[in-house]
């Protein structure tokens, strides 16, 4: 009898060791996530740095740099989309280690996050106005030659 309860004995302590080591790998965890939240946040600053300067190339490109520019605004398209996503996938994260306890260092900064998706954001192309006055007349003088046309 002594022997059966020592081994029941030894097979709770040993139950209880690993939800310890559970509880250890979830703080490890949770360290992990502020770590990542750290990076998220350089993240997002270097975007911004990034897209505000094309942004700012754009307003003051040749026609010959539109090619290069285009290239790299897409680029910075689907760079943004993925931070996105990955932002709602981490702050899912954050819900739900806090739902277990955890208070996750950097999380009111990356909550606190605003970003637009890149064609929310504002892009400043100066239009010479004498060139879209002349392509509005020829279009309208195209389409109403067409409309004539069709009429007769």
């Amino acid at each position: 009898m002594a022997t059966f309860l020592q081994h029941q004995i030894e097979t709770y302590a040993r139950d209880v060791d690993a939800l310890m080591m559970r509880d250890h790998e979830l703080a490890m965890l949770c360290r992990e996530l502020e770590e990542s939240i750290e990076v998220g946040l350089s993240l997002f600053e270097a975007y911004e740095r990034i897209d505000a300067g094309w942004r700012q190339n754009v307003t003051h490109a040749k026609p010959s740099e539109l090619p290069e520019l285009t290239a790299t605004g897409e680029m910075l398209k689907g760079a943004l989309g993925r931070l996105l996503e990955s932002r709602i996938r981490t702050l899912d994260f954050v819900s739900r280690m806090e739902r277990l306890g955890y208070d996750v260092d950097g999380a009111i900064r990356y909550r606190a996050l605003c970003p637009m998706s890149f064609d929310e954001r504002p892009l400043d192309i100066p239009v010479n106005n004498e060139r879209l006055v002349a392509l509005t007349a020829r279009f309208s003088a195209e389409e109403w030659n067409r409309q004539d046309d069709q009429d007769h």
